[in-house]
């Protein structure tokens, strides 16, 4: 284990058992000698924690938090890629372009972390009636699997500009242009560093994606 994981569990036990103790009468403060109160608000245990933030200040070791994805910045990234494919004369660049744009989409829609969006599998896809959305089963990931599935509807939005489902129509169509066949395997995938050809690899939840 390294310093930094180690950091980053005194810091979750400080606050969990802060937050454990903090239900009780005498949580503000700790007893050494009736052992009475919140251990987490002792001074040995403030003092390491102390210690602990300096330690990570020094080695320049920066908080790691999700920001989030608001629908207007979707729909300014919507725009740009959209833009972006207007003018991409090759296939393989537009089908990066046209599944970012639907990777994106479905991402703000869905409340899915994207690691596991990215981990998602075509056949997981379902068109519901009228072709009124597009019914989504997720079976793998951080927090799901194949006995506790997380199933969402991705519905058409009245913003042309963020529909998930008008881009995942759309990434299918560019795919199959490109010559993808997107019925089996990954649905959203990478590009191989050495060969620049698409293969059934799934992609990563970095900001930019476009390999």
């Amino acid at each position: 284990m390294s310093s930094n994981d180690g950091c980053k569990i005194c810091r979750q036990s400080y606050r969990e058992n802060k937050g454990y103790f903090s239900g009780s009468r005498s949580c503000s403060d700790w007893n050494p000698a009736t052992f009475i109160g919140n251990p987490a608000a002792s001074s040995p245990v403030k003092r390491h924690l102390k210690s602990v933030k300096l330690e990570q200040s020094s080695a320049e070791v920066t908080t790691k938090q999700a920001i989030p994805f608001m629908f207007d910045k979707l729909a300014r990234l919507c725009r740009y890629l959209t833009y972006k494919m207007s003018v991409e004369k090759n296939p393989t660049g537009k089908y990066l372009l046209a599944r970012d744009r639907s990777f994106f989409a479905m991402l703000c829609h869905s409340g899915s972390r994207g690691g596991d969006l990215g981990r998602l599998t075509a056949h997981r896809l379902f068109e519901l009636p009228n072709s009124e959305g597009i019914l989504v089963s997720q079976i793998v990931g951080k927090v799901v699997s194949s006995d506790n599935q997380k199933c969402f509807a991705l519905m058409p939005s009245k913003h042309a500009d963020i529909c998930p489902v008008k881009f995942v129509k759309a990434y299918f169509e560019v795919a199959h242009k490109a010559g993808l066949n997107l019925g089996e395997g990954h649905l959203f995938r990478a590009r191989d560093s050495k060969t620049q050809s698409i293969v059934d690899k799934p992609v990563s939840s970095t900001p930019c994606l476009i390999d």
